[in-house]
């Protein structure tokens, strides 16, 4: 769907731009659909969310680093957030699986 899309394109793109610095960006983009819904985990090796602050990020105007290190306009997640649920969907954080990064999960249902 055109919002998935939407969606979709922010993470990666926070993906490359949230980057650890002295590294360069990887990103590692996997799909796999259910009976329901097609679930996307994006990972990648940038400066992650600690677990604390997963849910924070979805607000509105909410910044974990300093607009100076890390420009915008801190609206990206919460319009994801919002965009997803338009239509039935979910966004989150999981735990990265070597524990650096960040790890998105953005679940699409089948009927878009």
């Amino acid at each position: 769907s055109q919002v998935a899309s939407k969606v979709l394109e922010k993470v990666l793109h926070n993906g490359l731009k949230f980057r650890r610095e002295g590294s360069a960006p990887a990103v590692r983009v996997e799909a796999e659909a259910d009976d329901s819904c097609v679930v996307i985990r994006v990972a990648d090796n940038g400066i992650g969310v600690a677990a604390a602050h997963r849910e924070r990020v979805f607000l509105p105007f909410t910044r974990l680093n300093s607009v100076s290190a890390y420009p915008g306009s801190a609206l990206g997640l919460a319009t994801c957030r919002l965009l997803m649920e338009s239509i039935g969907g979910e966004i989150c954080f999981l735990d990265p699986p070597d524990g650096v990064g960040a790890l998105v999960e953005v679940r699409v249902p089948l009927a878009q």
